[in-house]
């Protein structure tokens, strides 16, 4: 074979291993650079992971805390409404009292108009009364539905 085949064989062996050598070292830059934002992708969501599940726990903190607010505000006004029965009962205590010592002070139709009253006072606190529970609760409600509202 001539020296200058040869020497163009050598040349072009010498230039494709080059060419090889340089393909070869690109693809690991490449390869590299490539390992290097994935990593930094799933960084990324692990993150906006960890900051999702905090805001939900708070989340679900304040609506708990809300409910236990709630449950106490229902406690105290279950409470009041108690103590609005006890002091109606004995107002009708109080009022039958009257009408066992009426014989002796006035007549038979002084009885009749206590019992009457008696029976009004107890109708019309009863209906108070139920009204004012109806409407304890429906401010607990929105008091609670406030609270727990994300802010």
């Amino acid at each position: 074979m001539n020296p200058l085949a040869i020497r163009g064989l050598l040349l072009l062996a010498g230039a494709a291993t080059a060419f090889a050598a340089g393909w070869l070292v690109n693809g690991w830059r490449l390869g590299e650079q490539m390992a290097e934002r994935e990593r930094d992708q799933v960084a990324a969501v692990a993150a906006a992971n960890e900051a999702a599940r905090l805001k939900e726990r708070a989340m679900t903190k304040q609506a708990e805390e809300a409910r236990n607010a709630a449950t106490q505000r229902e406690i105290a006004l279950r409470r009041a409404a108690d103590g609005a029965r006890g002091a109606l009962d004995g107002l009708l205590y109080d009022i039958a009292d009257l009408r066992r010592a009426m014989p002796s002070m006035a007549d038979d139709a002084l009885r009749e108009r206590a019992d009457t009253l008696g029976k009004l006072l107890a109708e019309c606190s009863a209906e108070y009364r139920g009204l004012a529970e109806r409407a304890d609760r429906h401010v607990n409600d929105v008091r609670t539905l406030r609270e727990a509202w994300p802010k």
